[in-house]
């Protein structure tokens, strides 16, 4: 289909990677060859992206389906799931993390988010922040602060506070960027790293973790070997 042609919601195909397009802009700059800058959201990774090409030029396009489900229950493997049409049950696979050692009772403290646990417990009862003295070293916590009571403000005026994103096409996933990049951080050579934030990571899930991995490498050695590269 051409560029001109694809409006918003269309499934698009460019470089291998599946899009739906959330806006395009078409234009003509003086005498210019005419453009159409799209914006795309990355299915796979929920990224918003910027392309910009010729209004001729040829675009894949594909369909996708999209069903209406019913959450029913969780149980150990899962949420089910029924599709509204067929009745079809489909298992979303989940699991809990545990904060205390069953044997012990003590509270779990191996891993990152384990450790954070501990330290909001640790706290105790509500303290009044107003009677706390702040230093140099207590700058990202004064700087939270200030967001918190600003956005608190904005609410009360009737405005919306940081993050909120009103575009149901734009609010799917926000891309953080990364300092430095992720070029800069390679992945390990020999598969996935033991799971370092949460406790009680079920065998399966490191299994299929790292099938899906090796998956991904085999994918990618593919595209270098057809590249040259």
């Amino acid at each position: 289909m051409r560029a001109s042609e694809i409006r918003k919601g269309t499934a698009v195909i460019i470089d291998g990677k599946l899009f739906v397009v959330t806006g395009a802009d078409h234009n003509t700059p003086g005498n210019l060859r005419a453009k159409v800058q799209f914006k795309l959201r990355d299915v796979a990774k929920g990224t918003i992206q910027d392309k910009r090409v010729g209004a001729t030029d040829d675009i894949e396009t594909t369909t996708l389906d999209s069903r209406q489900v019913e959450y029913l229950y969780s149980d150990n493997e899962g949420h089910v799931l029924m599709d509204m049409e067929t009745y079809e049950q489909d298992t979303i696979p989940s699991w809990h993390a545990p904060v205390k050692d069953e044997r012990t009772g003590r509270w779990i403290d191996s891993h990152v988010m384990n450790q954070d646990f501990i330290a909001w417990v640790g706290q105790g009862a509500i303290a009044d922040r107003t009677l706390e003295h702040l230093g140099e070293s207590d700058r990202g916590v004064i700087l939270i602060r200030k967001r918190l009571l600003e956005d608190i403000e904005a609410v009360a005026a009737g405005r919306d506070p940081k993050g909120i994103i009103r575009d149901p096409e734009a609010n799917h996933s926000v891309h953080l960027p990364i300092i430095g990049g992720l070029d800069r951080r390679p992945a390990a050579t020999d598969g996935p790293r033991p799971f370092v934030f949460l406790a009680g990571q079920p065998e399966e899930v490191t299994r299929e973790f790292k099938r899906a991995w090796e998956d991904c490498a085999a994918a990618a050695a593919s595209e270098a070997l057809a590249s040259g590269g």
